[in-house]
């Protein structure tokens, strides 16, 4: 499993790096942001703070066998802290067709250092703090299962600390971001232009606060199963630029109706789609593509994927 988290990770930093240099990360559509300012703060960022790793799982912890898979999950993300990312240039440049840069390994678990070698014409557009960083790994698992589980419980109490663990790694970076793009340093000289800067500034990072703080709440009293904490975590992790990994019992089932749901919230928030469309288009996404392929295929399995009654946005589609 660590093997597995650990490919996870490296291409997903891998993915973010090539498309932050490139100028074409954007978390803050909405505010006004643009591509090329959010990839040179998020690789910012990454140099001075690390990298956020958001491992959601949908492990239904009353079952024994999931349980026991989450309950190692947890061990490796502890063990994904001692992970340390380094980039430098190719010294050889050679054509290849690969899309990411090639990655060498060098320790052991308890001190793994992953180097990516990139291509002169990624690497001359990083900063030059992150060309020599040790970059950090700061690992977060939520998990919340789609059945309601009996307070007072050892799965429901488990899941709980569980959760409330991550949560306060996750709001330790929070401070760290805000207290990073809130950098006196960082910002222009003047009165006025700083004062419109940090007007700027704040607006997305006050946004990040209320859902760590909704967040806080879902975990503290959970309502619904699943929808609260999920939908909140997708949409906080998107804003603060975290790497991310959905996982369920199969890999395939769970985390598919959680991958789609995502996808159709960014069309809402990023591209002003009318939410009266939401449905049709949560929809569309699980009818067509590879996980209706997925789901016919594995027929017999899907059946005892989800419990009788998960929460709306995490049911089948009929036509599936």
């Amino acid at each position: 499993m660590f093997s597995q988290c650990l490919v996870a990770l490296v291409t997903s930093f891998a993915h973010s790096l090539k498309a932050a240099a490139e100028g074409r990360l954007n978390g803050a559509v909405e505010y006004g942001g643009r591509g090329a300012e959010a990839g040179r703060q998020w690789l910012r960022l990454v140099a001075s703070r690390g990298v956020l790793l958001h491992l959601q799982t949908t492990m239904l912890v009353d079952k024994h066998p999931e349980l026991a898979a989450l309950r190692d999950l947890s061990y490796v993300a502890d063990r994904l802290k001692s992970v340390v990312l380094h980039v430098r240039e190719q010294s050889h440049t050679t054509p290849s067709t690969m899309e990411l840069p090639p990655v060498s390994l060098k320790g052991e678990r308890t001190a793994l250092h992953v180097t990516f070698d990139l291509l002169p014409s990624v690497f001359s557009r990083l900063p030059e703090d992150l060309t020599t960083a040790d970059i950090k790994v700061h690992p977060v698992l939520f998990n919340k299962g789609l059945v309601d589980l009996v307070e007072g419980s050892d799965a429901y109490i488990w899941e709980k600390e569980l959760n409330t663990a991550s949560l306060r790694v996750l709001k330790d970076y929070y401070r760290s971001l805000r207290a990073h793009q809130l950098d006196s340093s960082m910002l222009p000289e003047g009165s006025d232009a700083k004062r419109l800067a940090i007007h700027r500034i704040t607006q997305p990072l006050n946004a990040m606060g209320v859902l760590v703080r909704q967040m806080e709440v879902a975990i503290r009293e959970p309502t619904r199963p699943g929808v609260g904490l999920l939908s909140i975590a997708a949409e906080l992790m998107s804003r603060m630029g975290a790497l991310r990994v959905d996982m369920c019992e199969s890999g395939v089932f769970r985390s598919g109706l959680a991958c789609s749901l995502e996808q159709v919230m960014l069309l809402c928030r990023c591209h002003e789609l009318p939410q009266r469309n939401f449905r049709t288009a949560l929809n569309k996404m699980r009818w067509k593509g590879s996980f209706a392929y997925v789901a016919k295929k594995n027929n017999a399995d899907i059946a005892v994927a989800f419990p009788q009654q998960p929460p709306k946005l995490y049911q089948l589609p009929k036509e599936t």
